[in-house]
C-alpha cells in the first residue's frame, strides 16, 4: 500500500462519493427478494486479515520462523501449501537469492527430479500411458534433518499417486530421492494407489489409479497439491495428500478417495482415512448433507488447505484441513462415466497427524443436491425457484439438472484461501443457485431455526465464505458447517452474448460453461475508501470467471446477490481482449493463475497471463474521477512466441502459470515473475515445438512443449508503474526442456525454480520422462 497521506491528496483532488457496498443493515430483504444475511447487525470490516506468511498455520498466530529446526530463521523460506501461502498470492516475498540480475543472466545449471526413482518408468502406470505428469505444485521445507543430514527438501507428488522427497540443492549426478513412495520400494512404502489393495480368496489385488475420469485427464491419483504442517510438536508434523484409486478384485472394482498423512522425514504413512459420506451417515445426521458422496463421480482438484484457529476464540486450537471436491465428469457425462457431481467440502482435524478426524464433530458441506424430498418437478427433482434457472423450459446442455447437478469446487487446482479470522473462501463453478425458505430439507442438512444462510439448496457460480469458529465446538452430528456469506454475480457485462435474455449473469455463466472461480480466490489487504475522506486498509478477496470477469469483494461482506452487484468493491476485466469468448462456446481466454504483489510504498500489483493473450499487470488504484479503488491495466507484454511458427505469428498458446519472487535485498526494487507457458498448433500455423506432429492438448498438457520465462515487474516504472520486461530466455530455446503442467505453478525459492511437468526432455526430440524441471540461477 502506498503511504496514506499521498493517497489522500489524490482522493481530495479526484474522488467523488465512493461506490461503497450496499448498507448491510438497511433492510431484512435484498432487492432480489433474498434474505439479507447482514441484517440487522452488519459484520465488522476486516483489516490485515490476509496474511501471506508461509508459516502461518505451522507457527501461529503470527507465522514467525522458529529459532531452530525446519523453516528456521536465517534459512530459505518454506513453501508448505499451494500458491506459497493461505492467501493464495503466488508470491515468495522472502526470497534471499533470486534477483532480477540473476534471472536476466539465465540459469547456471539444470537438472531433472524424476518421479520414477530409477528413471526407468516402472511406476506401474495404467495400460497405454507412458508419462506420469506432475499436476501438483512442488513444496519445500528448509533445514530439515533427513537420514542424519540437514537438507532443503523438495516434495513432489505425481499424478499416478507416487510421492518423492529430493534434496533441493543437489543438481549433480547421481540425483536420487531422499525417500520415495513408488513401485521400486517395499510394501508399505509404495505409491498411494495401494490404499485400494484388497484380498480375495487368499490373493492380493493391487489398487490402480483411475483411468479417464474426465476427458482432459488421462488418469487420476494425486491431482491436488498436498499441504505440509511443520511444528515443534512431532505429532503435528506431516505431509497430507489426497489420492483417488480403484480396487481390482473380481468382486470389487469400486473407486475410493483417501486422505493420508506422511512423515516428511521418511515418507512413512502416519495415518490414513477414507473420505466417506454413506447412506447410513445420511440417515443418522439430519444436519448433514441429504445425499451420499459418490467417490466415482467426484474429483479432488482444489489444493488442500490447513488453517488453525480457536473454537469460539477460546479453548484449544484446532488445525482444520479442508478437502474440496467437484467435477469428476463433465456436466453431460463422459464415455462410460455418468453425469452428476456436486461441490463437497470435508473438514478434518489434524491436531494429531497420526489420527486425522473427519466427522467426529463436524459434517461435510455440500453446495448442490439431487434428491431433497421437497419435489416440484417430479421424482428426484429439487424444489426450484426462478433463481435456479430462468430457462427452465430448455435447461442448458451443460447442466441438464441445473437445480441439483454441478457446483463443483475445482478452481484450476488452486486451494481454498484462509484468512486470520478462521474463515475459508472458495468458489463453486457451474450449477444452480437456489433459495428455498419453505423446504423442509436442504442440501447441507436441516437448518437451525432462524438461519437464513442454511436455506439455500444450491450455490452454483458462488463465492463462498465458511467460518470455522464453531465447527469443532458443537454437539456431534450438528456442526454448523454452512457458508456464512456468499457472492453471486448479477450484472451482465457489456458485450456479453445473452441469446436467452437471462436476467442475471450467474445464469449466463452457467449456460455458457463460464465457471466462476477459475482463478480460485486470492486474499489481499489494500486501500479502500470507506467514505470520500476515509481511506482505510481493508481485507479483500478476488476471483474471476472463465470469461475473464474479475471481482473484488470485502472479506467481511462478500456482497450476496443484489441487482447491480451493489456489495462488490470492484469489477474489472482480467482478460483484456478476450476475442475467443463468444456465444456458448465456452472457449474463453481463461485466467487460471493470478499473482498479487504488494511492494513497500505502493498499492498492490496483480499479474495474470490468460489463454490466447500475453502476460499483463494491473495496479490497485483510484481511477481519475473514480469513487472507489479497482485494478487497472499497468503493462501488457508482447507475444513471446511470435513468429516461431510456420504460418506467421503463433496466436495459439495456453497462457502461463505464474509465480513471483521478491527479494528484499534486490537493489533493483523489482520482483521477478516466473511463468511456464506453451504454444500449440492452430489451423493456419504449425507449432515448431510439437515433437510428434500431434496437436498439443492444452487442457491437460499432453504434447505441449513449452518454456519457463522470467519477467521483471517494476513498481516504480514511468510513466506507469508496473512495467513488465522479459529477462530470460532470449532467444527462445530451439529444444525446450519440458512440457509444462497446465495448472501447477513453479516453485521458486533459494535461487532455484522447480517447474512441474507433464513430460521432461529425454533426448532425440522426445519427452518421455516425467517429473520436475529444475533451474539454478
Amino acid at each position: 500500500m502506498r503511504p496514506i497521506t499521498a493517497v489522500l491528496l489524490f482522493v481530495l483532488a479526484h474522488a467523488a462519493f465512493p461506490q461503497s457496498p450496499q448498507s448491510p443493515s438497511a433492510s431484512p430483504m435484498l432487492d432480489t427478494g433474498l434474505p439479507n444475511l447482514y441484517y440487522p447487525t452488519p459484520p465488522p470490516p476486516l483489516a490485515n486479515a490476509a496474511n501471506a506468511s508461509p508459516l502461518l498455520n505451522s507457527y501461529p498466530p503470527a507465522g514467525d520462523p522458529p529459532s531452530s529446526g525446519p523453516c528456521a530463521a536465517g534459512y530459505p523460506p518454506c513453501v508448505l501449501t499451494s500458491q506459497y501461502n493461505n492467501a493464495r498470492t503466488d508470491v515468495n516475498g522472502a526470497e534471499t537469492v533470486l534477483t532480477v540480475a540473476l534471472a536476466r543472466a539465465g540459469p547456471t545449471a539444470k537438472a531433472q527430479f524424476l518421479v520414477e526413482a530409477d528413471g526407468g518408468g516402472i511406476t506401474n502406470l495404467p495400460p497405454g500411458f507412458a508419462q506420469n505428469p506432475v499436476y501438483a505444485q512442488p513444496l519445500y521445507v528448509s533445514n530439515l534433518t533427513v537420514n542424519e543430514a540437514v537438507h532443503n527438501v523438495v516434495y513432489i507428488a505425481a499424478l499416478n499417486g507416487e510421492v518423492y522427497a529430493y534434496d533441493g540443492d543437489n543438481l549433480t549426478s547421481p540425483i536420487t530421492p531422499l525417500w520415495n513412495r513408488d513401485e521400486t520400494n517395499v510394501a508399505g512404502m509404495q505409491g498411494l494407489k495401494h490404499n485400494c489393495d484388497t484380498s480375495y480368496q487368499e490373493q492380493t489385488y493391487y489398487g490402480t489409479s483411475v483411468v479417464g475420469p474426465i476427458q482432459y485427464l488421462d488418469f487420476a491419483g494425486v491431482i491436488s497439491t498436498p499441504v505440509i504442517e511443520v511444528n515443534a510438536a512431532a505429532h503435528q508434523t506431516a505431509l497430507y495428500v489426497v489420492n483417488e484409486c480403484e480396487r481390482t478384485s473380481p468382486v470389487d472394482t469400486t473407486v475410493h478417495w483417501y486422505l493420508t498423512s506422511l512423515s516428511i522425514t521418511t515418507g512413512a504413512t502416519l495415518g490414513s482415512t477414507e473420505i466417506l459420506y454413506t447412506s447410513g451417515q445420511v440417515g443418522d445426521n439430519p444436519y448433514g448433507p441429504g445425499m451420499v458422496f459418490f467417490a466415482a463421480q467426484q474429483l479432488q482438484r482444489a489444493s488442500l488447505t490447513i488453517t488453525a484457529g480457536q473454537v469460539n476464540g477460546a479453548g484449544p486450537t484446532y488445525r482444520t484441513l479442508i478437502a474440496e471436491f467437484g467435477t469428476s465428469t463433465n456436466e453431460t457425462g463422459f464415455g462410460t462415466k455418468p453425469s452428476g457431481y456436486q461441490g463437497w467440502m470435508f473438514a478434518y482435524d489434524t491436531t494429531n497427524a497420526t489420527s486425522v478426524v473427519s466427522q467426529a464433530n463436524t459434517l461435510p458441506y455440500i453446495d448442490q443436491c439431487y434428491y431433497p424430498p421437497d419435489a416440484c418437478g417430479g421424482v428426484g427433482q429439487p424444489a426450484c425457484t426462478p433463481l435456479c434457472s430462468a430457462n427452465t423450459s430448455n435447461p442448458s446442455a451443460q447442466i441438464p439438472n441445473p437445480c441439483g447437478d454441478g457446483g463443483g469446487v475445482w478452481m484450476s487446482n488452486r486451494g481454498g484461501a484462509a484468512n486470520t479470522s478462521n474463515q475459508v473462501f472458495s468458489v463453486a463453478g457451474n450449477g444452480g443457485f437456489n433459495y428455498c425458505p419453505t423446504c423442509a430439507h436442504h442440501c447441507a442438512g436441516l437448518p437451525p431455526a432462524g438461519q437464513s444462510a442454511q436455506k439455500f439448496t444450491a450455490f452454483g457460480e458462488a463465492v463462498l465464505q465458511v467460518s470455522l469458529q464453531n465447527v469443532w465446538a458443537t454437539t456431534t452430528g450438528q456442526a454448523p458447517f454452512w457458508p456464512t456469506d456468499y457472492f453471486v454475480p448479477y450484472n451482465i457485462p457489456s458485450g456479453v452474448n445473452n441469446p436467452d435474455n437471462l436476467p442475471a449473469y450467474f445464469e449466463v455463466l452457467n449456460n455458457s460453461d463460464w465457471d466462476m472461480g477459475v482463478c480460485g480466490v486470492l486474499l489481499f489487504n489494500d486501500d479502500y475508501l470507506a467514505s470520500p475522506d476515509d481511506l482505510v486498509t481493508t481485507s479483500m478477496a478476488l476471483t474471476c470467471s472463465k470469461r475473464g470477469d474479475g471481482y473484488v469483494m470485502q472479506q467481511s461482506s462478500l456482497g450476496q446477490f443484489t441487482t447491480g452487484d451493489q456489495g462488490v468493491v470492484a469489477e474489472f476485466s482480467v482478460a483484456a481482449s478476450n476475442p475467443n469468448c463468444s456465444g456458448s462456446s465456452g472457449s474463453c481466454d481463461e485466467t487460471r493463475t493470478v499473482a498479487y504483489w504488494d511492494p513497500e510504498g505502493s498499492d498492490g500489483f496483480l499479474v495474470a497471463w490468460p489463454w490466447h493473450e500475453t502476460l499483463e499487470s494491473f495496479q490497485w488504484v483510484l481511477p481519475t474521477g473514480g469513487s472507489q479503488y479497482t485494478f487497472e491495466v499497468a503493462s501488457t507484454t508482447s507475444d513471446p512466441f511470435a513468429d516461431i511458427g510456420t504460418g506467421g505469428s503463433l496466436t495459439g498458446y495456453a497462457g502461463g502459470v505464474l509465480a513471483v519472487t521478491a527479494n528484499p535485498n534486490d537493489t533493483s526494487g523489482e520482483a521477478v515473475v516466473w511463468a511456464a507457458a506453451f504454444p500449440y498448433n492452430t489451423p493456419t500455423n504449425t507449432d515448431p515445438y510439437d515433437p510428434s506432429g500431434v496437436t498439443c492438448s492444452r487442457l491437460d498438457g499432453r504434447y505441449c512443449v513449452g518454456v519457463l520465462f522470467a519477467y521483471s515487474l517494476n513498481p516504480t516504472s514511468t510513466p506507469t508503474p508496473g512495467a513488465l520486461t522479459m529477462l530470460w530466455p532470449t532467444p527462445l530455446p530451439t529444444t525446450p526442456d519440458f512440457e509444462p503442467a497446465p495448472y501447477a505453478i513453479p516453485l521458486a525459492v533459494n535461487g532455484k525454480v522447480y517447474a512441474p511437468a507433464y513430460g521432461l526432455y529425454s533426448g532425440a526430440g522426445a519427452y518421455a520422462k516425467s517429473g520436475v524441471q529444475v533451474y539454478a540461477f
